[in-house]
């Protein structure tokens, strides 16, 4: 009779992990399909392209991006694929008053990187990195590290620069 109620409990469990499961899967599916239809409706009702519809569009690749739990990592390209749809968000959020630059080469664009690893960074740049005169500019940069290898690859560099004042020195030092 142990075993009995041991197995119902097992099977019970297993069939609730198989209902999550398919949950997870269908959520997002059914997110992008509303998002698509909401970006169509957007664009049939004005008569085109808008904001608002660049916005759903973009937010949709984020999602997709980030929902895609097949792997923590990605290639550089797809990671600035989907960093150029969160900047062109805030572009129009922002109303164009900041410049986005990406200087990476194209022999780096395959390099594996962590997904997401770029997006709080220029986030941030966006958020804190104005000059005094208020101008504000995002720059990616990707380079290979002279001499740089691990397990026998070539390590990328990549750096997110922007013209804020930085950390004073004492906020420095207590890191």
């Amino acid at each position: 009779e142990y075993l009995s109620v041991q197995l119902a409990e097992r099977r019970h469990h297993a069939k609730l992990l198989e209902l999550q499961a398919l949950q997870m899967q269908l959520n997002p599916h059914f997110l992008y399909n509303t998002m698509s239809t909401i970006q169509w409706g957007t664009i049939a009702l004005t008569g085109g392209r808008n904001d608002a519809s660049d916005m759903i569009e973009n937010l949709s690749d984020l999602l997709h991006y980030v929902l895609d739990s097949r792997t923590e990592w990605a290639t550089l390209r797809e990671e600035l694929a989907v960093t150029e749809s969160y900047v062109a968000i805030q572009k129009i959020r922002h109303q164009n008053q900041f410049d986005y630059i990406c200087c990476c080469p194209q022999e780096a664009m395959d390099a594996r990187v962590m997904k997401m690893m770029l997006q709080p960074l220029v986030e941030n740049a966006v958020r804190y990195g104005a000059d005094e005169a208020g101008i504000r500019t995002v720059l990616i940069r990707a380079f290979y590290m002279p001499d740089g290898k691990q397990d026998g690859q070539r390590q990328v560099c990549i750096q997110v620069q922007d013209h804020g004042k930085g950390f004073s020195q004492e906020v420095l030092e207590q890191f």
